[in-house]
This record gives structure tokens, sequence and C-alpha cells, in this order.
């Protein structure tokens, strides 16, 4: 064996014995423990082979190619969306940036210089007093051990982050895409009940006109007449508020799509289709299928990453040992840089342990040790308010049909009040006005079941929210 090969093999030998002697030592430190993911945590099974949730384009089940369209383009160009996306980009940049910091890196540096040395100096004649053009090339290797996995903690901590913020802008996509339904049915809704309204105003003008030819005619006195102008007052008020909500809902749906207020996809009416009063949510609600929802997907990715970071401040107390290599041309002369005798190599390790930090270490245990406990407050937070989110749209949802029950009754009741109204007016043994005011019970009855209609829809959104939407995919993982 070669001295060269000798004093390598010594070297190791020296590196390893003192890395087990500062093993010891940062054993006999209070070292803090490694938190596990607490067991009583909602966890989902990710890898569950049942129901998968709303499927990703959940608003398409509507049939609504308009609303499809709206939603899309929201998607493409919500300001809101395009920064969560963004965040999470950069988030996998940052956790491919940790990848690298574990392997090893290669660097090639090259350097020329034209320099006087000193007389005086350690640079011997005929170099000394003479100006020289110097020069060296370089390739080094560095590579830290990680021997006891404090750096590949950090680098799961990353990992856990990036796939939370991944979650989190598939949790943005639904809040836009829900709001955006919301909206577009909302818009639906003023358009209907401006139509009623606008009847109601066209039928209280025509019981106004016959109050006047009854009072002209002595048969009836001011009272009737005064209190049909009231109400016609009073519908012109909510004809109004019809207008602004129109206009405001219109705006607010062109913001949601980046776009402005006159956007001509928000200033065509809405073509809402009945939805059956038996309608039924296309899947099965079970505590698994919250589990999946993005935002309680990320909660728990948090968790996770908060006892990397534990775990990573607890291996901080051992020692760390890492490798350099070097491999290159030095030379005084620029002119014999590329001379074999110019070579210059060297390897060896390299041994790091702070014996006193003045508490540092101890501090950043302490640090991440209560950002865990905030991950995990959070985490309970989310499913908490994935659970109460759902159970209060289903139960609203509930409570719906048993008042569209009871509302279409009294459709049914009025429809068939005003049908023999009408024929007793047409066969001359009623007077128009009754049939006019049995109209106009009639129309506040379909006004009461539009509003339900629209509720309907409002709530069979809220249910889609609550359950993820199309922040939950088949067989997705981030």
């Amino acid at each position: 064996m070669s001295q060269n090969q000798l004093s390598l093999a010594s070297l190791f030998r020296f590196a390893v014995a003192v890395t087990a002697a500062a093993s010891l030592h940062a054993c006999s430190t209070a070292a803090p423990l490694q938190p596990e993911l607490p067991t009583n945590l909602f966890v989902a099974d990710t890898g569950h082979a049942g129901d998968s949730g709303p499927a990703a384009n959940w608003w398409e089940s509507f049939g609504d190619t308009q609303l499809d369209t709206l939603v899309v383009h929201a998607l493409a160009a919500n300001p809101d969306l395009a920064a969560a996306q963004a965040a999470a980009r950069r988030a996998v940049a940052q956790s491919s940036a940790a990848d690298a910091g574990i392997l090893p890196s290669v660097e090639l540096t090259a350097n020329a210089t034209r320099q006087r040395f000193t007389e005086n100096g350690l640079v011997p004649p005929p170099y000394a007093g003479s100006w020289m053009n110097s020069g060296n090339v370089s390739a080094r290797l560095a590579w830290n051990l990680d021997l006891f996995g404090a750096d590949r903690a950090r680098r799961a901590a990353v990992l856990s982050v990036a796939r939370a913020a991944a979650l989190d802008a598939r949790y943005s996509r639904n809040a836009v895409s829900a709001a955006v339904v919301e909206l577009y049915f909302d818009l639906g809704a003023a358009y209907v009940d401006r139509d009623l309204l606008l009847a109601q105003q066209k039928q209280s003008d025509s019981l106004r006109t016959i109050a006047a030819g009854r009072m002209g005619a002595g048969l009836d006195s001011a009272t009737a007449l005064h209190r049909l102008d009231a109400q016609r007052a009073s519908q012109r008020v909510e004809l109004a508020q019809a207008e602004e909500r129109i206009a405001v809902t219109a705006g607010q749906l062109a913001a949601l799509a980046g776009e402005g207020p006159q956007w001509p996809l928000v200033r065509q009416r809405p073509s809402l289709r009945p939805l059956p009063a038996d309608w039924q949510l296309p899947v099965t609600l079970c505590a698994d299928l919250l589990g999946r929802r993005a935002d309680v997907e990320a909660a728990r990715e948090r968790v996770l990453a908060a006892t990397h970071g534990v775990t990573a401040a607890g291996r901080d107390y051992f020692p760390n040992l890492s490798l350099g290599a070097l491999a290159g041309l030095d030379s005084f002369a620029l002119s014999s840089l590329f001379d074999g005798a110019s070579r210059v190599f060297s390897v060896g390790p390299a041994l790091s342990l702070p014996l006193f930090d003045a508490g540092r270490r101890r501090a950043v245990s302490a640090e991440r040790r209560a950002e865990y406990d905030i991950a995990v407050a959070d985490y309970r937070r989310s499913v908490l308010t994935a659970v109460r989110e759902t159970s209060e749209a289903s139960m609203r949802l509930q409570s719906w049909a048993a008042q569209q029950a009871s509302a279409a009754a009294g459709l049914e009741a009025e429809d068939a009040a005003y049908r023999i109204a009408l024929r007793r007016a047409q066969r001359g043994l009623g007077s128009d006005a009754e049939a006019l005011e049995a109209q106009d019970r009639l129309l506040k009855q379909q006004r009461r079941a539009a509003q339900l209609a629209a509720q309907q829809r409002a709530l069979i959104v809220d249910l889609y929210r609550a359950l993820g939407g199309g922040a939950m995919i088949s067989g997705e993982r981030s």
C-alpha cells in the first residue's frame, strides 16, 4: 500500500472516530423527542377505492353550456386563482432546490490574474518583485453526507409544504368555480323575479283602472284606489331593486372571470333549467369523502411538514460529516498552467458539531414544536369545518324539500282559484276585479316558488362546495 493510500485511510479512520465521539456527546444533550402524526386525527384514506366524490367539473351536471363557458373562463382568468397556482409552482421549485441540497455538487472555476509579487514575501526569485500572469483551473466536489438525516427531514418538510400549496390551489379552483355557479344562478333568479314583478305591476295597473272606474261611477270609495297606488309604489321599489340586483350580480360575475362589468357574456340572460324536487347528490356522503377535501388534505400535509421540522431540529444535535475533493491546475506563470507539474489534488472529510451555541438549537426545537402544535390545531379545525359545512348543507336541503312540498301545494291551490275566477269573469258570473285579485295572489305564490327554486340551486352549490367539488378527483394524489 502506498503512502498516499495509508494517509487517506488514516484520515477517514480519524473522521469516523471523531464522529462517534461527537455522537455520544450529542446523545448526552437533551435533544427533543420526535413527534408522530396523531392517530386520533381525521386522516383520509387516499387509496380508497370506493366513491371518489364530485367530479372535477361538477358544474357540468346542470347541463348549461353558458354556465360551462363562464366557469372555464373564470378558472383561466381569475387573479386569485392565478396567484394560488403561482404559489404552488413556487413551492414546487423550492422542493426541487431542497432535492438538490442533499446530493453531491460539482463546481468548475477558472481565473487568470496579473499580479506583482512582493520582494519581502514568500514568493522566491525570480518571481519576487516582478509582474506575473498567474492562473488556475479547478473542479471541486462537495457532498454533505447527512449522517443522521437532518437535511433529509428538512427536505421532507419542504415536499409536504409543496404538496399543501398544490392542494391550496385546487381548493381555490373549487372556490372560484362555486362562486361563479352561485352568482350565475343568482343572476338567473334576479331575471325571473323581475319578470314576475313586471307581471304584478301590469296586473296592478289593470286593477287600478277598474277601481278608478268604479269610483267615478260612485260604486266605490277612494280607499281602494289609494291602496292600489301604495301597492304600485311598493312594486316599483321592488322592481328597481331587482334591476339593481341584476346589474350588481352581473358585475360580480364579470369580476370573478377577470373581465369588466360590460363583458357581453354576463349580459346574456341565464337560461335556468328547472331541477327535480327530489334531486340527489350523485355521491354518497361519508367521512372518508370529507377527508379528501383539498383543504383538509392540505392541513394534513402541513402537520407532516411540521413533524419533519421537529425531527430535523432534533437531529441537528448530532454531528455532520461532509466530503470535499479538488482537482485542477495552478501556476504562478500562466504560460505553464497546463504543464503536468501544475496539477493539484486534494480530498478529505470535514466534521462539524457546534459544542456551544448559547441555546440556539434548543430555541429552534421549541419553535418547531410550537409550529407542530399550530398545524395540528389547524388540521382539527379544518376537519370540524368540513363536517359542519357538509352537515349544514345537507340539513338545509332536507328542510328545503319540506318547504317545497308546502309551496307546491299552495301554488297548485292558487292556480286552481285563479282559473275558477277567470272562468266566472268570462261567463259573467264574477267581476274582472275578482279575477285580477286571484291573479295577484297567484303571482305572489309564483314568486315564492321561484325564490325556493333559487334557494335549491344555492343549497346544491353549497353542498358541492362543502364536499370539495373539483378539489377531489378519483385517483389523484398531489
